[in-house]
């Protein structure tokens, strides 16, 4: 098996390419063990070595598009259902633009969109589809299964929440992530908090640093709010939607993210 978690952004595309069927194969059949969900639903929308993880909670109740291709897991390109997925709340443009804000702050060299995003997954901590986040119901088998499958098989170099603040502090989520990553994260002390100001109302980003089984370091920021919700409700190219990745980017960009804290040597 290839070495595929490189930290070169286009080299990591290339190897992701080159992969033969037997080792796609091989990568599928370890993410796909013991997982709760069934790839390519359930907001579920892998490649195999992303730069870039973004977790929400669950697949929600908001209307959207039927994409007909379910894939399990895309290679050399974007998860069809990442890069096509629209819904009546704008989730699915919002998770692009960052994506292509935030790969591109983890990345030396220019990518185009489908570049960014075939770097990019996306994965939900439940499976339940919940119009309100906190009436979502965790549980550790999908818990430890995400974090087990983003530390071990995923390895991305940066980790982005929306709208688990509260429920990542549960006592109980914070130990089923652990046993699943092997990590001893406390979500209630975050290493550094970043001030985001909006109509005079204050919001924070909230990062870790944390560290793979295989050595290397990632990052883990908890959005101010989730991108359905105040400020960034509404359309995809709201101001304070727009506002947020301006200040993610620079948060990433200033953490020093690419010689220090992903990739090989």
């Amino acid at each position: 098996m290839k070495h595929i978690w490189v930290s070169d952004a286009r080299k990591r595309l290339t190897l992701q390419k080159s992969l033969t069927e037997k080792e796609r194969s091989s990568l599928l059949n370890r993410v796909m063990e013991k997982s709760p969900f069934e790839l390519g639903r359930s907001g579920v929308y892998l490649t195999p070595n992303p730069l870039l993880v973004v977790l929400g909670v669950s697949p929600g109740n908001s209307k959207s598009n039927k994409v007909p291709e379910v894939v399990p897991m895309a290679f050399g390109k974007p998860h069809t259902r990442l890069k096509k997925s629209r819904d009546s709340r704008s989730y699915w443009p919002k998770v692009r633009t960052l994506c292509r804000r935030l790969v591109a702050a983890l990345s030396e060299t220019s990518l185009t969109l489908n570049e960014q995003l075939a770097l990019s997954s996306h994965m939900n901590l439940a499976s339940d589809k919940q119009g309100d986040a906190s009436n979502v119901r965790l549980s550790k088998r999908h818990v430890s299964w995400v974090s087990h499958t983003i530390y071990s098989h995923l390895r991305p170099s940066l980790v982005v929440c929306f709208g688990l603040a509260q429920k990542l502090k549960d006592p109980k989520v914070q130990q089923w992530w652990n046993d699943g990553s092997g990590d001893n994260i406390r979500w209630s002390t975050p290493d550094n908090e970043f001030d985001f100001k909006w109509n005079n109302k204050r919001y924070k980003f909230r990062v870790w640093k944390t560290r793979r089984p295989d050595g290397k370091g990632m990052i883990i920021i908890v959005w101010p709010n989730h991108p359905s919700k105040s400020p960034f409700a509404g359309n995809k190219t709201g101001d304070a939607w727009q506002a947020s990745l301006r200040r993610g980017y620079r948060i990433v960009k200033d953490l020093k993210l690419i010689p220090k804290m992903h990739g090989t040597k």
